[in-house]
C-alpha cells in the first residue's frame, strides 16, 4: 500500500523544478562552476541523493511509471558519467 500526500499546485511545481536541476546538473565543481553530467539511466522522482568525500554522487530510492526502482545509481566525475549499481 503506498502513501499518497495532496499537495498544493505550488509546490508541485518547486518539486519539479528541483528534481529537473538534480538530475540534469552536476556537482557543484570546485573551481565554482555548475557542469551538465546528463540524465539518470532510470528516470525517479523522490529519490535520495548523496555525495561522498571522493566526489561521487549516489542516487536511490524514488519512484518511476513502474514504481520504485530497484537500481541505485552513482555519478563519477572523473569518468563524467552515470553507473546504474
Amino acid at each position: 500500500m503506498k502513501l499518497r500526500i495532496e499537495t498544493s499546485r505550488y509546490a508541485m511545481i518547486v518539486l519539479a523544478a528541483m528534481l529537473v536541476i538534480a538530475m540534469n546538473t552536476a556537482v557543484f565543481a570546485a573551481s565554482g562552476t555548475w557542469a551538465s553530467t546528463g540524465s539518470l539511466q532510470t528516470p525517479r522522482d523522490g529519490h535520495t541523493a548523496a555525495l561522498f568525500s571522493n566526489g561521487n554522487v549516489v542516487v536511490a530510492s524514488g519512484e518511476d511509471n513502474n514504481g520504485t526502482p530497484a537500481s541505485t545509481e552513482v555519478y563519477n566525475p572523473i569518468r563524467h558519467r552515470w553507473c546504474v549499481r
